[in-house]
């Protein structure tokens, strides 16, 4: 398994929907089918329905989860790279998307090497047959910052007041083992 170095052993109980119905019978037979279930009924447009629920139990280790938190973490890494080589060559980066970077150079002077119309000449592989970096064009471009309003730059410094610890029973009472 990739990325499950501390995997949740804990099994989880979900609840999914089985079947709704205005058949009794057939709602029966979905709750008998399945142990523990739940049947419920609720009326729509003066109709009476019957909703059966059945339990499952998960854990972290049985879902995509631990495999999706690597992607999701090496896309991280990815574009604080790219974010850092465009700074690198003067540029000045106005977006972070999930997978892009927006920027803007001065004097509108491009500073990579193109290997064609689009591919910038950063490769994944050593062979240098994948191209890492590809400039999209025709993407809206911003070339000022959006919601700056909203990032905050004040330092948090954490305060701790010093505890006063008040028995609630007296000291000459507190010999005594309860």
């Amino acid at each position: 398994m990739i990325g499950g170095f501390k995997p949740n052993t804990q099994k989880k109980q979900i609840w999914s929907s089985e079947i709704v119905t205005q058949s009794r019978i057939e709602a029966l037979q979905h709750a008998i089918e399945y142990e523990g279930s739940f049947m419920n009924s609720f009326t729509s447009g003066n109709k009476l329905f019957f909703h059966v629920l059945k339990p499952s139990e998960t854990t972290n280790i049985e879902t995509e989860r631990p495999l999706y938190d690597q992607i999701v973490q090496q896309e991280a890494m990815e574009l604080h790279k790219l974010k850092t080589l465009v700074e690198s060559k003067g540029g000045v980066v106005t977006d972070i998307n999930t997978d892009a970077i927006t920027c803007y150079f001065a004097d509108d002077k491009f500073p990579f090497d193109l290997i064609d119309d689009k591919n910038l000449d950063y490769y994944w592989d050593e062979l240098k047959t994948v191209p890492k970096y590809k400039l999209e064009p025709n993407a809206k471009r911003v070339k000022y910052p959006k919601l700056v309003h909203y990032m905050r730059f004040d330092n948090y410094t954490l305060h701790t007041e010093p505890w006063e610890i008040t028995p609630d029973v007296p000291a000459s009472v507190q010999k005594t083992p309860l």
